[in-house]
């Protein structure tokens, strides 16, 4: 098998070895390594490597460089030699920013010499470099902007069934049963109605914590509604954001951003018709051919969008252009034409002055050191031409507007508009407010019950004495001062702390599945929405996320395990959390 191995390698490297240019300085070092790997001589090999010199190579050639980088390491993780393999792979990354999954080939080589901590590094270095990048950052976006409402609809789901199986029993008293406890059918039938049919049509789980809420406002503290009307808000706020990442989802689908997007990263742009670009795309376009070396197909590209069209990248690569060409003084002037843009730019200054050097008119090159004094520096270092490429920032305005024509923002808020009221959640906050509204003028008879805060028996709201939410048992036993029912108090108290005990102990078992359940019960059910929707988004972000990455690129980044470390870690100081200021507690 490792002769297989050893055979694909070869393949791997020659292969990309054939699509360098033989003129590029980064090709003698490559064959250099190559060699002395032939005869297995690490020390000028990793010489050489620590010689390896991209910074005049685009971005397209240092990715092929990388691969080839990428490749020696997987070569020698395989054979066991560990350092040699990790100075490969760290100097894969330092020559293509757009590289990511390599961190995690990394990490694997720290994690069998024993550096676990190391990986925290890595992990943060790797999260950066994937938020720089346009097509795994909209990959992360896109997940957390899904799991954000779905980890807030099933903590809602919890705190309604608990609130449900809290309030059930004083449903029942007021509309089950008559005055003379005869069970009346035809309301049972139109409270069970009202809970399921979102189901039996096909709504799903997600109505029934709006449905069982707009049913019990009526019964809820008012420390329950304030909670519920916080995670309402916070939901329309998830939906927000989940309208207008559908919209930018549509947009990325759209030929028009696949056309855009297979220009930039230089996919068969040679089935793309010209006449369908618009001068941005023919720049990136004359960029692609730049890169490939066809440098007159380049210039005519460049030349095609007219003097008019001023663009920063443009008339950096016709400075490039004409310096290969040998055309100094157009090469001065595009370049100079670039810097009125972007007096800051690094390429263009390090060019700027290259060619001023190279052009040998002293006096200009005084007068320009006057205008940009970062050339005075740069004059005394050893300069070589550098390559433009086109920032990631290309893609994020073009995914606003893939036709790149001038859309009112009248017509986006309408588009996000439409969108908010396309997702069934908008509907189902609207079906919540009717509840509310409606369900109390037709029936009448509900929330005339509560219970005793002592007991919990159902009482009705009109035989409180005071303001105690107590049933006469136990107004009379805690409330009235007399010896006579010292015992009968001391008989109920133990009775009561019986059924507490049980309850508690249910309550834990249900804190295995719902993290903070406690806090529904000791009047803390804010905190409970804030601490278990926080859980659920990161366990639902890690699962999510690390799915799709390892569909998409084959890996699954680093931070993604320290966010499902995070999950595990919340559930549990969550339910410690709860326990706090209980008698059973700490």
């Amino acid at each position: 098998m490792k002769p297989v191995k050893a055979l694909t390698f070869l393949l791997l490297v020659f292969w990309i070895f054939s699509a360098l240019p033989a003129q590029d300085g980064s090709w003698n070092s490559l064959k250099r390594i190559q060699f002395h790997d032939s005869q297995n001589q690490n020390a000028r090999m990793l010489y050489h490597l620590d010689q390896l010199d991209v910074s005049g190579a685009g971005p397209y050639r240092c990715a092929r460089i990388a691969s080839i980088l990428e490749a020696y390491g997987d070569h020698f993780n395989e054979k066991g030699n560990l350092s040699v393999a990790k100075s490969f792979y760290q100097h894969s990354l330092a020559v293509n920013p757009n590289s990511w999954q390599v961190f995690n080939k990394i990490d694997g080589i720290q994690r069998k010499q024993g550096k676990l901590i190391l990986g925290v590094q890595l992990a943060i270095r790797q999260f950066f470099r994937i938020t720089r990048n346009f097509s795994t950052s909209f990959l992360l976006v896109n997940r957390i902007v899904h799991a954000f409402p779905l980890a807030i609809l099933i903590t809602l789901l919890f705190f309604s069934l608990v609130l449900f199986l809290r309030y059930f029993k004083l449903i029942q008293k007021d509309l089950f049963f008559d005055e003379e406890w005869h069970v009346n059918w035809l309301r049972i039938g139109l409270v069970l109605l009202l809970i399921t049919w979102p189901i039996l049509l096909g709504i799903g789980w997600g109505a029934a914590p709006f449905v069982l809420f707009g049913l019990l406002w009526v019964y809820l503290e008012r420390n329950e509604k304030r909670t519920i009307i916080t995670a309402m808000t916070l939901f329309l706020v998830a939906i927000l954001f989940l309208s207008f990442q559908t919209i930018m989802d549509r947009r990325a689908n759209s030929p028009e951003f696949k056309a855009i997007a297979s220009v930039f990263h230089g996919e068969k742009t040679g089935e793309i018709n010209a006449q369908e670009l618009d001068e941005e795309m023919t720049v990136i376009q004359a960029f692609n051919d730049y890169e490939s070396g066809r440098y007159e197909k380049a210039l005519e590209r460049l030349e095609a969008t007219g003097a008019e069209y001023s663009d920063e990248l443009k008339f950096q690569l016709l400075g490039n252009i004409y310096y290969r060409f040998g055309n100094i003084p157009e090469c001065i002037d595009n370049l100079r034409k670039a810097l009125r843009i972007d007096d800051t730019d690094p390429v263009s200054l390090n060019n700027f002055t290259l060619t001023l050097l190279k052009n040998g008119n002293v006096e200009l090159l005084e007068s320009y050191s006057k205008r940009f004094p970062q050339i005075r520096r740069l004059k005394r270092q050893r300069l070589t031409l550098r390559e433009p490429s086109p920032g990631q920032s290309v893609l994020w305005s073009r995914i606003f507007n893939p036709s790149n024509r001038s859309k009112s923002i009248t017509a986006f808020l309408g588009e996000w508009g439409k969108g908010i009221f396309q997702y069934p959640g908008t509907w189902m906050i609207i079906l919540f407010l009717t509840y509310i509204l409606i369900i109390p003028r037709f029936l009448s008879k509900l929330g005339k019950s509560t219970s005793c805060s002592k007991c919990g028996k159902s009482i009705n709201r009109a035989e409180i004495h005071r303001s105690y939410k107590l049933c006469g048992e136990c107004y009379q036993l805690f409330m009235i001062k007399d010896v006579m029912f010292i015992e009968a108090k001391a008989i109920k108290e133990k009775e009561l702390n019986g059924l507490k005990r049980k309850r508690k102990g249910l309550i834990f078992m249900g804190s295995l599945v719902v993290p903070g359940l406690n806090l529904l019960y000791s009047e803390r059910s804010t905190l409970y929405l804030l601490f278990s929707s926080s859980v659920i988004f990161f366990l639902l972000l890690f699962l999510t996320a690390r799915q799709t990455f390892l569909s998409v690129f084959g890996a699954s980044p680093l931070f993604l395990s320290g966010i499902g470390v995070l999950a595990v870690l919340g559930y549990v100081l969550i339910n410690l959390f709860s326990l706090r200021g209980e008698e059973d507690g700490f």
